[in-house]
């Protein structure tokens, strides 16, 4: 698993920007200079905490590639995510919207391990990790 990085940039007369990056991935041209080319003259990298991130991944698919015809088009995933060290897991099991944002909503401004306790207390996929699901 790769952590994320912030990165932050600031160039002399123009703005500043950050990027969000795997911690394995070198620098880039396009990352040292700014939407207007100015190049940095400041850069500095910094660690995520260990809070989760947390989002609704869409569970729809494509049921008919002739017609396109989606299935669970309405039905939503549950993702957990820790920017520090690459962790992350699926929900097991589908929610409609409402439902989602609740469980979702349980999970902000936790850190990982509290997070990761909360996820076993609910049921939601002990086994799940990275982007497989076991149901």
């Amino acid at each position: 698993m790769v952590g994320k990085e912030w990165r932050f940039y600031s160039s002399e007369d123009d703005r500043d920007w950050v990027i969000l990056s795997n911690s394995d991935r070198a620098e880039t041209k396009e990352d040292i200079y700014s939407i207007n080319q100015k190049e940095s003259v400041m850069r500095m990298y910094r660690r995520p905490g260990d809070f989760v991130s947390v989002s609704l991944l869409s569970a729809s698919y494509e049921i008919d590639d002739v017609t396109g015809k989606l299935g669970q088009e309405r039905d939503f995933y549950f993702k957990m995510e820790c920017l520090q060290d690459g962790w992350a897991s699926i929900s097991s099991q589908v929610y409609k919207k409402e439902e989602a944002l609740t469980l979702a909503s349980l999970f902000i401004g936790l850190r990982k391990d509290a997070a990761i306790k909360l996820w076993k207390l609910k049921k939601l996929g002990e086994k799940n990790l990275g982007d497989r699901i076991e149901k």
